[in-house]
């Protein structure tokens, strides 16, 4: 196998991107061909393939060391070696046969990644206690206007001098680099002043500093910390020897932003380019770029996508850092393909606030994530003029962003973003989704559970991938859907899935970390949530619908529990009311809820005041206290500030939210608020004299289940129906429509359920199960408890699906 034959081999069954590690061209040193194979999160590492050794590993751990890998493999193909290098052991070498690499792949990349030890310092860490001697150096100048701005371009420029050839002057750096030609003195200054001071550029552990490499590989991490380190973070005190304060994430968190990882950057980019590489010209932004990590990413796209055509870059953000760092890293990308095909228009600026930018070919972006509650009133303002249209409820500032980039796409345009999971599952964003879903094709819809994905980032993260087409277009397309959980290694091999195409995850020991699937975008455009799920039922909910199964909103009414609004008043224990007067309890019902609701039982522990059951109602605060003495005396009477303050300012006998429907005593089903595995959450309410509280009941709609049924027929349906829900089978249709709120639970809310397909009470009742008699129903319960397989084979058959 010729040299660049294993890199194309190993990067293609691997999933991971081929780049030059020093750049174009390749070659080093005369030793052979020099990779980066680079995974969307975790599992990168170098690659030389050559015919003949290293005799010094430093070298390989040098190189690895300065593109931020843990791992460099030297493959001779003479000696049909393998040797992996760590540099976190650079002294211990570790040799394999090419034979046994190649037969066991994916195993040598799990070795390779499953090794998390790193050096006491990374080149990230070299790097930015150089721009700490920097700032310090720049404010001991003396009357600079923006010192930590003076030492950031100083930082660029002392690595640019590092990569570009010795006989290129500081001031063709500068210009090269797009540095102002004024600062040049100060920043030389700067470099001479730095080096008094123990400014000392060799790096730890005895490895070589190769910036090019750095720059190139490692540069997303290096500039993004850098940026963060430069906007929230107080002056390091060098030479005083004292630090005033820590980076960390308070002040990130509040400024809402969230550096993004290059891996994930470069597997939007990717996303973004496909079927773009052909023209001659493509125009690209990032309308909130930081430090370019996107720019940079999809211009290495490009190259390895072979694009020969002219770009065009736009990038805007309010740092001063991050723009003048955005630009160099973006020119050191554009130097790898060809300088000359790349033009740069990379500015301060707010895009919310200034005229729009022109229309695009790609976007892509990680915008700034900001709660409605933590939003000005001008930036509220700002938010609501941008989703003019689409704009409900308290939306975050991300939405904004993202709707005005979708409207700067040209025709068959795409956007690249990363979001927060709230705008694929929020009513605030109900309307932008469906304005999406009629006019542009959802390619990709991304949720990454892996929190060490984003540096202290407090929410849950998604990615989307939508191309401006015609609206009659979208909905018969297929939408990728990437779901991955916590677990640090599921993100990483999801996204590697995508590179390679293959969108099936090994079934290792019955435990699924991460999966990806398509569906047709007319299923997603049914969905109040778009989040990916787990759950794999998207091909049953699609066969369902093609047998014509009923909604399940066509015969079942969901409707939400009573919110009394002052529980400490409202909600007594069965032990409260017992020791209140026997001609008090008429007032009360017993409390269906939560827990209360098990193995298709009601447990009520508790009851609650329901003044709209009484025959005969109150009529004022002075009927209530004579009606009610002792229980106003114990109960109402200490809460009488809070009652009297409730929104909607109800009487204070009244429930905050009683609910019509409870008013009635019908049988319904009544279940939990959030469905999760094995716990058998729906009971059947027989009388309908439970009021439910934190729960759902789910009342008939008996012109469509069994219009002319007796009393005990209805018992039998809702008990045959409460089997149903309670099945982990249906708890996958729920798990594949709904939002996971904690602990494997998903709301139970009608906005996601209504439009699941469900059985009729015919093909239910064609089963031979036994639904003839009460009393033999409620038998199949103790069954269904004592052994949960018969319980799937009933909704297995119910639903016709083996």
């Amino acid at each position: 196998m010729e040299k660049l034959d294993i890199a194309k081999d190993w990067s293609q069954k691997l999933g991971l991107a081929l780049s030059g590690l020093f750049g174009t061209p390749d070659r080093h040193f005369g030793l052979g061909e020099h990779y980066a194979l680079l995974d969307g999160v975790g599992a990168s590492f170098s690659l030389s393939v050559a015919q003949s050794s290293t005799n010094d590993p430093r070298n390989p751990a040098s190189w690895a060391w300065s593109a931020n890998l843990r791992k460099h493999v030297w493959v001779d193909t003479q000696s049909q070696k393998v040797t992996v290098t760590s540099v976190a052991r650079p002294e211990s070498p570790e040799p394999y046969s090419i034979s046994d690499v190649n037969s066991n792949l994916d195993r040598f990349l799990e070795y390779l990644s499953g090794d998390r030890q790193s050096p006491k310092a990374t080149v990230v860490d070299s790097l930015l206690r150089r721009l700490d001697y920097f700032r310090e150096s720049a404010r001991s100048l003396g009357q600079v206007e923006q010192p930590d701005l003076l030492a950031t371009r100083t930082l660029l420029l002392f690595m640019a001098q590092l990569t570009e050839p010795g006989d290129t002057s500081i001031e063709e750096l500068a210009e090269i680099y797009h540095l102002p030609l004024e600062c040049v003195e100060q920043m030389s200054r700067i470099l001479e002043k730095a080096l008094p001071y123990g400014f000392d550029i060799s790096p730890p552990e005895n490895f070589q500093l190769h910036c090019g490499i750095a720059i190139r590989h490692a540069g997303g991490a290096i500039f993004q910390r850098a940026t963060a380190q430069l906007t929230f973070s107080p002056q390091y005190q060098l030479f005083t020897g004292r630090q005033t304060a820590q980076f960390g994430a308070p002040d990130s968190l509040q400024h809402g932003g969230y550096f993004t990882p290059p891996g994930l950057a470069r597997s939007l980019a990717e996303a973004a380019i496909q079927g773009k590489t052909g023209g001659n010209l493509l125009r690209i932004c990032d309308p909130s770029c930081g430090s370019g990590v996107f720019l940079a990413e999809v211009v290495r796209a490009l190259a390895r996508a072979n694009y020969a055509g002219r770009i065009e870059l736009v990038g805007r953000d309010i740092s001063p850092y991050a723009v003048q760092i955005a630009r160099f890293v973006a020119l050191s990308a554009a130097r790898d393909l060809d300088v000359s095909r790349i033009s740069l228009d990379i500015n301060l600026g707010n895009t919310l606030l200034e005229p729009p930018l022109g229309d695009f070919d790609i976007i892509l972006m990680n915008p700034p994530f900001r709660s409605w509650e933590q939003s000005s009133g001008d930036g509220r303002a700002s938010v609501k003029q941008h989703l003019d249209g689409v704009f409900a409820g308290k939306p975050d500032l991300s939405l904004a962003f993202a709707n005005l980039a979708y409207g700067l796409l040209k025709p068959g345009g795409v956007l690249a973003t990363i979001l927060p999971i709230g705008v694929l599952t929020s009513d605030y964003s109900r309307k932008w989704r469906e304005k999406i879903s009629q006019e542009a094709e959802v390619s990709l819809i991304g949720s990454l559970g892996d929190h060490y994905i984003f540096d202290y980032a407090m929410v849950n993260i998604a990615a989307l991938v939508v191309r401006r087409s015609a609206p009659s277009s979208t909905l018969s397309r297929r939408t990728l859907m990437l779901w991955a959980n916590e677990d640090p290694r599921a993100s990483s091999a999801a996204l590697r899935s995508l590179r390679r195409g293959n969108y099936q995850q090994p079934d290792s020991d019955g435990l699924r970390s991460w999966r990806t699937y398509q569906i047709r975008q007319g299923e997603l455009t049914r969905r109040t949530s778009w989040a990916p799920s787990d759950a794999g039922s998207e091909g049953v909910i699609e066969a369902l619908r093609l047998r014509n199964f009923p909604r399940l909103a066509d015969l079942f009414k969901v409707q939400q529990g009573i919110r009394t609004g002052a529980r400490a008043a409202f909600v007594l224990t069965n032990e409260q009311v017992a020791k209140l007067p026997k001609e008090e309890h008429v007032g009360f019902r017993p409390i269906a809820e939560k827990d209360g609701i098990f193995q298709f039982k009601i447990v009520a522990s508790t009851q609650v005041f329901f003044a709209d059951s009484l025959q005969r109602p109150i009529l004022s605060e002075l009927d209530f206290r004579n009606r009610y003495p002792a229980y106003f005396e114990e109960f109402i009477e200490p809460n009488l500030d809070i009652l009297r303050k409730r929104p909607r300012n109800p009487e204070i006998w009244e429930l905050s939210w009683d609910r019509a429907w409870l008013r009635k005593f019908d049988p319904r089903i009544v279940s939990r608020m959030f469905l999760g595995q094995k716990q058998l959450g729906f009971a059947v309410d027989e009388t309908g004299r439970h009021a439910v509280v934190q729960g759902y009941g789910w009342n008939p709609v008996w012109r469509r289940l069994a219009p002319n049924a007796s009393l005990e027929t209805k018992l039998i349906i809702l008990h045959a129906y409460a089997f149903l829900f309670a099945s982990d089978f249906f708890l996958n249709l729920v798990k594949t429509v709904s939002v996971n709120i904690a602990g494997g639970q998903y709301d139970l809310a009608p906005k996601y359920i209504d439009e699941l397909p469900i059985p009729d009470w015919n093909t239910i009742n064609n089963l031979a199960t036994g639904f003839d008699r009460i009393e033999t129903v409620r038998e199949l319960a103790n069954i269904f408890v004592s052994n949960p397989l018969e319980l799937e084979k009933f909704a297995h058959a119910a639903f016709g699906v083996r």
